[in-house]
């Protein structure tokens, strides 16, 4: 099932529709877990999804009810390079999602930007931006209706701080992107 669902990238032609437009905020330690089967669905964020295309943007607090700028599988930062980056331990801005019918990791997607980083405003803009200063967009192909779960995945989340927030909008193939109608 997860197999149908792929991650997409710039290029593609939609417009925006208002249907089942959401802000999702995801905090690492309540919505995340150790990565097995019977456990790292503790607490998913549910989306009913039908077939097509979503746009994922990531938000931060003040953004259209935010609650997250980054998360942190440590509750501290390690062993950076001079520029803040490639942290040991450290922020980080992406989540894990999958279908309500997955069956194991393996169905699961990575959706963001998996380096660690000195801060959480760091990471936010190393993942929800582009290096030269546009917002980057993220896209979900879901080819038959589902419910998405959304969630962090760690095997000790016990001391995770933060969590990620981003807003999902449903597309409609045909006219070039455009800006989100519903905010």
């Amino acid at each position: 099932m997860l197999a149908k669902i792929l991650v997409l990238g710039l290029g593609l032609f939609f417009s925006l529709s208002s249907a089942y437009a959401a802000v999702i905020n995801l905090n690492s330690y309540f919505n995340g877990g150790p990565f097995d089967r019977e456990t790292h669905l503790r607490n998913p964020v549910l989306y009913p999804a039908k077939a097509g295309v979503y746009r994922v943007e990531f938000l931060r607090v003040g953004d259209r009810g935010a609650n997250f700028v980054a998360w942190n599988g440590w509750s501290n930062v390690l062993n950076c390079d001079s520029a803040g980056t490639n942290c040991q331990n450290g922020w980080e801005l992406y989540f894990r999602y999958d279908t309500i019918a997955a069956q194991s990791k393996a169905d699961t997607l990575v959706l963001g930007d998996i380096k660690r980083y000195v801060s959480a405003e760091a990471a936010f803009m190393a993942g929800a931006y582009t290096s030269t200063g546009k917002k980057r967009y993220r896209y979900i192909f879901v080819e038959e209706d589902t419910t998405l779960r959304f969630f962090m995945a760690d095997d000790w989340h016990y001391d995770n701080i933060g969590g990620v927030s981003f807003e999902i909008l449903p597309m409609v193939a045909g006219a070039g992107l455009t800006s989100p109608v519903n905010r």
